[in-house]
């Protein structure tokens, strides 16, 4: 019974220690910043913000901001810029999770300065200028991973014709068949709204004639789905003068991070045949959010 960890007494005179505690507090919270936590931003000179609120798992330790305060950096007396990191640390012997910063080696190129596995997580990164550059970060990242147990489930449709030989068309006017409220919609635009793992899957269905090439395309600047989410069928001609059938199934799962949940999505269709032959497409885009 030696490395049996008890959470209580029961009798044994062998309660959970905090080390303990900790190892198995990773199983349930992994290390990350909660999905829906506010985000650091810059402030003046080579700060970092850390709004009230920013709360997170650091090695199995919670924390949680509970007033904005700022970390400064010293100033870079390179003529090269650096790159700094924010990260949460842990202190086993404090008992403290503390935001620090780590300043980066200044380079023509520079790099991400390292992250102490046993102690840190990364919560965001900015870049200091050279010497003969006033001192104020810029191309602030925000680094943290996602964590969360919320769930969301949400589908859209449209009908819309494409025109044959005009090149890629935005599927707008979508309507709503279900919503748990993280995915917005504006205009033609969709946005996550929230970072963690999501399921996202593009259905595009139409009958014509058979011949011709069909695309659908899921726009996402910087997003984690770029070249697969591009699909192209040509159409079966069987029989050789009848009706065929497009269709365009693209789907993605993984982990979709802060920035980019941020980031416009829309979705495009193109149709070309040898001679003039709008089609109308029916379309159904599926989001499905699956927490952190």
């Amino acid at each position: 019974m030696a490395d049996t960890y008890f959470p209580f007494d029961a009798g044994s005179g062998a309660n959970v220690t905090e080390a303990q505690w900790a190892d198995m507090a990773r199983l349930w919270a992994p290390d990350g910043l909660g999905a829906d936590t506010p985000r650091v931003s810059l402030g003046s000179g080579l700060q970092f913000s850390i709004p009230d609120g920013l709360y997170g798992w650091c090695k199995g330790f919670f924390y949680k901001n509970v007033t904005v305060q700022t970390k400064t950096a010293s100033a870079n007396g390179n003529t090269n810029p650096r790159i700094d990191r924010l990260v949460l640390r842990l202190d086993r012997t404090a008992n403290t999770v503390t935001p620090t910063i780590i300043q980066g080696t200044p380079a023509a190129s520079p790099t991400p300065p390292a992250i102490t596995a046993a102690t840190d997580i990364p919560v965001a990164r900015a870049t200091c200028p050279g010497s003969g550059s006033a001192q104020n970060y810029n191309t602030l990242v925000q680094e943290w991973w996602p964590v969360s147990s919320l769930r969301g489930s949400h589908v859209w449709t449209r009908t819309q014709v494409v025109a044959d030989n005009v090149g890629a068309v935005t599927l707008t006017s979508w309507t709503q068949q279900r919503s748990d409220g993280i995915v917005t919609l504006t205009g033609s635009n969709f946005k996550l709204n929230l970072p963690g793992l999501w399921s996202i899957r593009l259905f595009v269905f139409s009958d014509s004639s058979p011949t011709g090439v069909f695309t659908s395309n899921v726009n996402w600047t910087n997003g984690p789905w770029q070249e697969s989410m591009s699909d192209t069928r040509r159409r079966p001609a069987f029989p050789a003068d009848g009706p065929g059938f497009l269709r365009s199934n693209a789907t993605f799962t993984g982990m979709v991070f802060y920035d980019q949940a941020q980031q416009n999505i829309n979705v495009s269709a193109d149709w070309v045949t040898p001679t003039t032959d709008d089609v109308s497409v029916v379309a159904s885009i599926y989001f499905d959010y699956l927490g952190g």
